[in-house]
């Protein structure tokens, strides 16, 4: 059994749990197609 060296406080685990979430959706909707996408260019 693995037993982590770090034990991090239940908000941040917390907060790291959050960002992950906000930054995989941001990246799963910037794949769409985006009519600002194309301006940039």
């Amino acid at each position: 059994m693995f037993e982590s060296p770090v034990q991090l406080p239940l908000w941040l685990n917390i907060a790291l749990g959050v960002g992950a979430a906000v930054g995989s959706t941001e990246r799963a909707l910037r794949l769409r197609y985006s009519w600002l996408d194309s301006a940039g260019n």
